[in-house]
């Protein structure tokens, strides 16, 4: 690893790392304070008032009187997929595709550095900082549960749901890492890296609305995150976590090798 370029990377990219947290925090606080322990009735009762269709469309269609439940549903079922997903592919973007069409990659390797140490710092820039990202979101979410609600979250079950997350972005940034790394061009990066997951993500809004297109599971990624399964503690979710790593760690590799290997427009 280069350790001038990854500060320089940090330095670049740490304020729109700073939004995307209070963006989650926000959200994070907000969906803890709507739970309350004592008129599940009454949750209920909000709950069925919602569009059938756009609550199961959004992920909202796990109803758990349990804390872990509440977070799973309206945290875990929406949230957590969308604003990561728009972070993971700004920063894909940004520290290779980018580098390229404004020169700076020429001046990267035009120095001792090689081209295995700056496509190796550039992936743990980008890890490290989705890692710190999700993190974070444990870390506020245990803090205010224990200030809101002290005793009633299954800190197993919560950890394990966010270790999903964590590794559902290992394998969606290794994939819009891999289209920043293939494409030359800038904006045929940023079609392929934003069309891929963006499309993962609209096959799993409509097959989630209509049971008659369930198949649609098995074209999209977001199957392998299954909050219902995490609930459930269910052995499956094991081997849906182990393919989401390999997806990521295939990815990664790829991108290594195309490039240390490919002609770059520079």
């Amino acid at each position: 690893m280069n350790k001038a370029l990854f500060i320089a990377n940090i330095k670049s990219t740490y304020k729109i790392w700073i939004i995307f947290f209070l963006i989650l925090f926000m959200y994070n606080s907000i969906t803890l304070s709507m739970f309350d322990p004592d008129s599940t009735a009454e949750m209920q009762a909000l709950y069925d008032m919602m569009p059938e269709a756009m609550m199961k469309a959004f992920g909202f269609s796990i109803f758990d009187p349990t804390l872990l439940g509440h977070m799973a549903s309206f945290f875990y079922g929406f949230i957590i997929i969308l604003f990561p997903l728009i972070y993971t592919i700004m920063l894909s973007y940004k520290l290779v595709a980018k580098y390229v069409d404004s020169g700076s990659m020429a001046f990267l390797l035009s120095s001792p550095n090689t081209r295995g140490k700056v496509i190796i710092t550039q992936i743990i820039t980008l890890l490290s900082s989705i890692i710190l990202l999700l993190l974070s979101v444990i870390a506020v979410g245990v803090t205010f549960s224990i200030i809101l609600f002290s005793g009633l979250l299954d800190i197993g079950g919560y950890l394990l749901l966010n270790l999903g997350a964590i590794l559902l972005y290992f394998a969606i940034s290794g994939i819009t890492f891999f289209c920043s790394t293939y494409f030359n061009e800038g904006k045929n990066a940023l079609m392929f890296g934003i069309g891929i997951p963006v499309g993962f993500f609209l096959v799993n809004m409509l097959r989630n609305v209509d049971e008659q297109l369930n198949f649609l599971r098995f074209f999209t990624i977001y199957t392998l995150y299954d909050n219902q399964l995490i609930l459930q503690n269910s052995s499956i979710i094991w081997f849906h976590f182990l393919a989401l790593f390999a997806i990521g760690v295939i990815c990664y590799l790829l991108s290594i090798k195309i490039f240390k290997t490919k002609d770059l427009t520079l």
